[in-house]
């Protein structure tokens, strides 16, 4: 018994940090030149060890592809819980939204790599597919549902979407024309123009709309 598990481990070096690195470091590789282009030399490289360490690690591309989807996900469910601690915080709609977006901008502009990726077409499997969508469904649910935001937009779920969607694609329009990332303050600044948008236009009448009124001559 002791000489078959022995045998397993040998295969498959039991080091999960490692394997986190080179999942990460896979999804940079991913960006840059596709699935499909990269080669598990070029990420073996890029993780500074030999092709051969690398297989032990992970025998096939395929299995490194799902070690990166896996990572995904797990970053997703990291900034759902952040926004679940805020919705602890009693903050009223508008405050919790600010505090939401920077929750979801930082988590995009840290994963940028994986959304270039995934965006470029990732070959991923149903199973995947459904578990990145039900990982992106919590963390919309998790904002859509909080007490104050539902009573104050008719749609708190549609405005929800719309924020986590125009942040996204500011990241994703920035790293396409290789901006340099824009300065905190000018984040902050779209982050609040977003938010008054978003519920402004998601409101409801008498809450947090703001009419324009025309004086009369």
């Amino acid at each position: 018994m002791a000489t078959g598990t022995a045998a397993v481990k040998r295969g498959r070096p039991p080091n999960v940090e490692r394997r986190r690195v080179i999942a990460a470091t896979a999804t940079r590789v991913f960006a840059d030149r596709g699935y499909h282009g990269a080669t598990m030399r070029e990420i073996a490289d890029a993780c500074g060890m030999g092709e051969t360490l690398l297989y032990r690690y992970f025998a096939r591309k395929e299995l490194l592809r799902d070690a990166v989807v896996e990572r995904a996900i797990a970053q997703v469910d990291i900034a759902t819980e952040a926004i679940g601690a805020a919705t602890r915080r009693g903050l009223d709609a508008r405050d919790f939204l600010v505090t939401a977006s920077r929750i979801v901008l930082h988590h995009i502009d840290a994963e940028i790599e994986w959304f270039v990726a995934w965006v470029a077409g990732l070959p991923l499997t149903d199973e995947q597919r459904a578990a990145l969508h039900a990982g992106n469904e919590r963390l919309f649910q998790r904002i859509a549902t909080y007490p104050p935001l539902r009573r104050a937009c008719r749609d708190s779920y549609a405005a929800t979407r719309t924020m986590c969607g125009a942040i996204r694609a500011m990241i994703m329009w920035q790293n396409r024309l290789s901006f340099e990332p824009i300065s905190t303050e000018l984040r902050e600044l779209y982050l609040d123009e977003l938010v008054e948008i978003v519920l402004n236009g998601a409101a409801e009448r008498g809450a947090l709309d703001r009419p324009v009124r025309v004086a009369r001559r």
